[in-house]
């Protein structure tokens, strides 16, 4: 199997043995996000062609299916099962199908996240070619979002899980949540290629929606878990979005950007930081942007930046942005 696929099963196995769940049932199924899937098979393909010795098994291993598929054989998912791609936004839209197959009554619990495998030159060639790949005399520094200085993002990689189930199907096996998805949205925003309106209009609506359909208002939002990556653009059209959010508040929402510490892992991305956010949720620490040292005066939000802080947060916003307008909110609530 590809790398991703690999890392994404360790990612299940861990979340499903937490979740204490038997996956062996006809109404288990996977949905997993990812934004360069299988691309490594591709190669192993291209350069097993120039040798006219190709491996039967790249038909199948060599696919984007591959990532759901093989999880769905491993532990007999017969539900549902697909691999979603919207570049940075995968894993929330994974998230948010999976949560649609339990409200449609298609399925009582669902396998999802994201999965990432991309640090190859044939990926991060392009991306140092678009300039978007961050750099600093401080390596560590390399990656400081919403700071005056930033100048791109540090790629990562690695998968998340989640287990999600119907409230019914979690109450009869005797489960203990540790955090609720409240609500979601995905929209496209039409702002190019990278998929960015510069005044963040498009990321407004779609954070809006997500808190409309959790029948929540601004004002009941503890915490915001931005997408956050360092680049001048998506930083400042994020901010903008998040600031007249707020205005809707009566008191500054705390927000933060982990990428800095996990790298950005692409379509993996929205997964772990959702399991990041539910940890900072339960814990009452909210995380901080680590390399932030100035704060961009035109990124007007509550930034935490100075260390962690200690908050008891109950609902958290989740943002993911991905190129070609990719967009998606999670709207996470904690079980405490």
């Amino acid at each position: 199997m590809d790398r991703v696929s690999q890392l994404a099963g360790l990612a299940v196995e861990e979340a499903v043995d937490q979740a204490g769940i038997t996956t062996n049932h006809p109404r288990t199924g996977v949905i997993f996000g990812s934004s360069r899937g299988t691309f490594s098979k591709y190669l192993e393909a291209v350069e097993a062609t120039r040798h006219r010795r190709i491996s039967p098994l790249l038909a199948a291993n060599g696919i984007a299916a591959s990532i759901s598929g093989s999880i769905a054989h491993r532990w007999k998912l017969e539900s549902h099962s697909a691999t979603v791609s919207t570049a940075c936004a995968s894993a929330a839209h994974a998230i948010a199908c999976a949560a649609e197959r339990i409200i449609l009554g298609d399925a009582d619990t669902m396998i999802t996240g994201g999965t990432e495998a991309c640090l190859h030159p044939a990926v991060l060639g392009p991306m140092a070619a678009a300039g978007v790949l961050g750099s600093h005399a401080d390596d560590a520094l390399a990656c400081r979002p919403f700071d005056l200085d930033r100048n791109g993002l540090v790629p990562g990689e690695g998968a998340g899980c989640l287990v999600l189930e119907a409230a019914e199907t979690a109450s009869k096996r005797g489960a203990r949540p540790i955090a609720f998805l409240r609500g979601w949205a995905t929209k496209t925003d039409l702002g190019g290629r990278t998929g960015v309106t510069v005044d963040g209009s498009s990321l407004l609506a779609t954070m809006s929606e997500a808190v409309r359909l959790a029948g929540l208002s601004a004002d009941q939002i503890d915490y915001i878990s931005a997408h956050g990556t360092g680049t001048k653009l998506n930083d400042l059209t994020e901010a903008k979005a998040i600031a007249k959010f707020q205005c809707d508040a009566t008191r500054p929402i705390p927000v933060s950007s982990t990428k800095p510490v996990t790298g950005h892992c692409l379509g993996a991305t929205p997964a772990l930081e959702a399991i990041i956010t539910i940890s900072a949720l339960d814990s009452c620490i909210l995380p901080p942007t680590v390399g932030c040292l100035s704060q961009d005066p035109e990124c007007q939000i509550a930034l935490v930046t100075a260390g962690s802080l200690k908050k008891s947060a109950q609902v958290a916003l989740l943002n993911s942005l991905g190129f070609w307008g990719n967009l998606a909110t999670l709207v996470i609530q904690s079980a405490r």
